[in-house]
C-alpha cells in the first residue's frame, strides 16, 4: 500500500506503516554483525563492533524477548 493512496483520516491506522522495535533491534544487530564481517572493515575495528553488538543483545534480552514472546503468543508478531 502506497502512503499516497491513503485518506488522511486512515494514516495512522495502518499497521504497515509501523515497525515492531524489539524485530527491528534484532535487525540493526545483524546489520551490525555483518559490518563486522566486511573484508573492507579494518581488522582491529572488528572486536571493537562485535563488542557492541554483544552488548546490544545483552540488553535486548533483558526485558524485549518477553515482550516479543507475549506478542507471538497473542498473534502480533509483525514487521521488522
Amino acid at each position: 500500500m502506497n502512503i499516497a493512496e491513503l485518506k488522511p483520516s486512515e494514516d495512522l491506522a495502518v499497521a504497515e506503516l509501523y515497525l515492531n522495535r524489539e524485530l527491528s533491534l534484532l535487525e540493526f544487530n545483524r546489520r551490525v554483525r555483518e559490518h563486522a564481517k566486511d573484508p573492507a572493515t579494518p581488522l582491529l575495528e572488528r572486536p571493537q563492533v562485535l563488542c557492541i553488538s554483544s552488548t546490544n543483545l545483552d540488553e535486548f534480552f533483558r526485558n524485549p524477548v518477553a515482550r516479543l514472546h507475549e506478542q507471538v503468543a497473542s498473534g502480533r508478531a509483525g514487521r521488522a
